[in-house]
């Protein structure tokens, strides 16, 4: 439990981080593709945490793959 709410911490602070960076350099999809990423690392922390059966990788990789695709030209 307590790996738990240290990787939680780490997303937390990783999130602050990076986020000013992309921010400051402008880059709008990086920004997208990021807070993605991240929103399906919390939520598979979330889910580990509640004990709820995980992902399997295809249907992950799927979910974060296809609105990205939508977003390239």
């Amino acid at each position: 439990m307590i790996w738990n709410v240290v990787l939680l911490v780490v997303l937390v602070i990783c999130l602050i981080v990076e986020v000013r960076r992309i921010i400051q350099q402008k880059f709008k999809r990086d920004l997208i593709v990021f807070i993605a990423v991240w929103g399906l690392a919390v939520v598979c922390l979330t889910a580990h945490m509640l004990e709820l059966p995980g992902f399997k990788p295809l249907d992950w990789i799927a979910a974060v793959t296809q609105p990205i695709n939508k977003l390239m030209p």
